[in-house]
């Protein structure tokens, strides 16, 4: 379903979040890794809380190349049931939220046979955990290149505890396995660049096939980026990063226009850029079909 693959991140000038300690469930419970601190709103099996600390480490090694070293840990509360969720700050529709002011994260969590994390819970792990590890690289990047990267990011094939960067492939990307055959839907990329997040946070909340397709846009263009337009590289992902990392720290970059690679993104090249991503991709047998609805 959808509603298991909704991300939503959500940003504001302050943030007061309070969690139960104790819910109609069961007790809370407790536990803590290198870099991050779990709280869920019932006991967990120890098998259950090695493998989310496996995927949360194993996300943040990923990425902690730029972060500073010292930062206190990471905070995500998980919750059983969807009502838990809401009723915390979570949002209908969502199976995660990433509070950037805080960089926080609630989770619903969904369990495989009890005490296995499924895949799909798996890729929200991964999903927001990388928007807490790059909440501070990305604070002023656009939305879609904040959710193209965290889509990115999940996307990886993930074995053993470990990223398979050397494995990585559009086809193997979750959210494109619901489109038919090799054509996908997008948003036209001028409209996914004009987005605000409260654009985008609207979107997903009125229409779940709409914010879908910014997800599946938005990863297409940042995997594009990486792979097609760059130069050759072992690891594409760290590549970009550290270039988008010099032009924000450069202050050249502005919200919705600045410079990767060939392309100004900004909506006075949208059109470009969107007439070569769909040939690059049509060039591997994958049709991309930008829709205005």
């Amino acid at each position: 379903m959808f509603k298991l693959n909704a991300r939503f991140v959500v940003g504001f000038t302050s943030l007061f979040l309070f969690i139960s300690a104790v819910t109609a469930g069961g007790s809370a419970d407790r536990f803590r890794s290198d870099h991050f601190e779990f709280m869920a709103d019932r006991p967990l099996a120890q098998s259950l809380q090695d493998q989310l600390i496996e995927v949360a480490e194993a996300t943040y090694e990923l990425l902690n190349w730029w972060v500073e070293p010292g930062r206190t840990r990471n905070r995500i509360h998980l919750f059983g049931n969807e009502s838990s969720y809401l009723r915390e700050g979570g949002v209908r529709g969502s199976a995660g939220v990433h509070f950037s002011a805080s960089n926080e994260v609630l989770m619903q969590l969904s369990l495989d046979q009890g005490t296995h994390l499924s895949d799909s819970t798996r890729r929200v792990l991964i999903h927001e955990v990388t928007h807490q590890t790059l909440n501070g690289l990305l604070a002023d990047a656009p939305p879609w290149l904040v959710e193209g990267i965290a889509v990115y990011v999940e996307s990886i094939p993930f074995r053993s505890g470990r990223f398979l960067e050397a494995h990585v492939h559009f086809r193997r990307a979750p959210l494109l396995k619901g489109c038919p055959g090799d054509q996908v839907e997008t948003v036209p990329v001028a409209t996914l660049f004009r987005s605000s997040r409260s654009d985008w946070n609207a979107q997903f909340h009125l229409n779940s096939h709409g914010a879908n397709r910014q997800y599946q846009t938005a990863y297409l263009v940042t995997y594009y980026l990486m792979h097609f337009r760059a130069a050759p590289s072992p690891r594409p992902m760290r590549q970009f990063l550290l270039s988008l990392h010099e032009l924000l720290e450069s202050g050249q970059a502005a919200d919705q226009a600045f410079r990767i690679g060939d392309y100004a993104l900004s909506n006075s090249e949208c059109e470009a850029l969107e007439a070569a991503m769909i040939q690059a991709f049509s060039e591997v047998n994958l049709a991309i079909e930008p829709q205005d609805s």
